[in-house]
């Protein structure tokens, strides 16, 4: 039987202060374990770590069929400080999908508060057909940190194929790869809005699309963020390789910085207006 484990240890100091820290484990492809764990650590104070491990099936896939309680997720907002990641050698990757990944019918997450650490995650097929953010919604004060995850075939209708930024939001991508995602207007890729902001280190951008603008990336942030020096996106060491009419980068408002960053492309790589 599929369960999940709710783990609690308590580090006391000499000074007589507390320190909690909070692990669950759950089943690979225990859908609903994964959703009560998100529930629990939205309730917890202080950090939760979520571990993966391998069930007695030998899945490494969560499969959603239908979105949290008619929400435009597969899972509960995220409030709070979570790290979802796998036993070190257990897995290659750990999936996220849905049943038909060519429909498309709802994004994976919506992170509303905290700060979301994503180590090898494979996350397809998931969209927002009316919204931004195919795979992940970021808003508010929100932070994310992704670690060799990859974004596929994960579509918006509006803004951000893969990932959605806005609000104060802030993302970092490391030796990621976002593939063949789509957006209905702007960022196939990523889409960088309000006072949002991105850094893409050793990533790849392969055959993502957009409707007008930004294949890969669209960045259109007012960024007032002394946490990202740099812009409201810096690209450091990555490939951008996207066939579309339009730019890769497109970048209406906002200061973008790349270095030793490969453009592939027939038209423009970066176009500031």
């Amino acid at each position: 039987m599929k369960q999940s484990v709710f783990a609690v240890i308590f580090c006391v100091f000499l000074l007589g202060s507390t320190t909690l820290q909070a692990k669950i484990t759950v089943q690979a492809g225990d859908v609903q374990g994964l959703i009560d764990a998100i529930n629990q650590a939205n309730m917890t104070e202080g950090p939760v770590t979520i571990e993966i491990e391998p069930n007695p099936e030998g899945e490494n896939t969560f499969i959603f069929s239908e979105p949290y309680q008619g929400s435009d997720s597969a899972l509960p907002a995220i409030t709070s400080d979570i790290t979802i990641t796998s036993p070190p050698g257990s897995f290659e990757k750990i999936g996220f999908s849905t049943p038909n990944d060519q429909e498309h019918p709802f994004r994976l997450m919506r992170i509303e508060s905290g700060t979301v650490q994503l180590s090898e995650l494979i996350i397809a097929g998931f969209g927002s057909p009316e919204g931004d953010g195919g795979a992940i919604l970021m808003t508010g004060d929100s932070g994310m940190s992704a670690f060799r995850c990859e974004c596929v075939n994960n579509k918006a209708g509006h803004n951000g194929g893969a990932v959605g930024l806005m609000g104060n939001s802030i993302a970092e991508f490391n030796d990621c790869s976002l593939e063949r995602n789509n957006a209905g207007i702007v960022g196939g890729g990523i889409s960088i809005e309000d006072n949002a902001g991105a850094v893409d280190l050793e990533s790849v951008f392969e055959e993502n699309l957009a409707g007008v603008f930004g294949c890969a990336v669209n960045v259109d942030s007012t960024l007032q963020n002394p946490k990202l020096r740099n812009g409201a996106f810096h690209t450091w060491n990555s490939s951008y390789h996207d066939r579309c009419s339009s730019v890769l980068i497109e970048n209406p408002k906002g200061k973008v910085t790349a270095e030793s960053s490969t453009f592939l492309h027939s038209n423009n790589g970066i176009d500031s207006t």
